[in-house]
């Protein structure tokens, strides 16, 4: 299959879950690092996800350095809680309204063939990153994103760079893992690492029928720069 017609398969598939996603819940652990100041934490929790605008947490144990957990952790969730109330999912997925993409070059990743693209932002917003994309050359499915947040998400945050892997769960691709390293102006280097296992994913489709489910038309994962 050609690039080309992988990057259409890519585009279709991240647009149909956009408004076709209802729910999903999933365990999260979020190890976050500050090398300066030699203090680390770490968070296990079970995220839930309700289309389109619900994203709660639930049975949080946190353990580590205070200072970590208060202004790295916690300010991580409830980014990805604002984000996702805000409903900024459409103006954040990886998709041509908000990217622009030019071929680079054909690779292997995990023993897959794979076509990578350079994707560009075309909007000053956060959750948007400059960077490249790994498509699976059979299948057009997302492997990885990796890149550089385009707009820094406050005033204290310089730089972030990321990697963020993917899984397919049933008929989604859902982030399996993220890694960040975010340059801060009071503490320097940040690095967090957020793992997601267990996803349980139902779509519009399958939560036909049951008036008491929090659900609604639209939705997707949280943005690349807080996920």
């Amino acid at each position: 299959m050609s690039a080309k017609k992988t990057l259409c398969l890519f585009e279709q598939r991240a647009q149909q879950q956009l408004f076709t996603i209802a729910e999903y819940s999933d365990e999260t652990v979020i190890y976050a690092e500050v090398p300066q100041r030699s203090e680390a934490a770490q968070a296990s929790l079970r995220e839930t996800f309700f289309a389109p605008q619900t994203l709660s947490y639930s049975n949080i144990r946190l353990r580590g350095s205070g200072f970590v957990k208060s202004n790295v952790i916690v300010r991580l969730l409830e980014t990805d809680e604002d984000h996702v109330r805000r409903g900024m999912q459409s103006k954040t997925a990886i998709l041509a309204s908000n990217y622009k993409f030019t071929y680079k070059n054909t690779t292997t990743f995990s023993g897959r063939p794979v076509y990578t693209f350079t994707v560009t932002s075309r909007h000053r917003v956060p959750g948007l990153f400059q960077g490249e994309i790994f498509l699976d050359a059979h299948t057009g499915h997302i492997l990885r994103a990796t890149g550089r947040v385009s707009k820094s998400p406050s005033w204290w945050v310089k730089r972030i760079d990321f990697t963020q892997d993917y899984a397919d769960i049933g008929d989604f691709t859902l982030p399996v893992q993220v890694s960040s390293v975010t340059e801060a102006r009071i503490v320097g280097r940040v690095i967090v690492t957020i793992r997601h296992t267990g996803y349980q994913v139902r779509s519009n489709q399958e939560v036909q029928g049951q008036p008491d489910a929090a659900h609604g038309g639209g939705g997707s994962i949280p943005s690349l720069a807080t996920k």
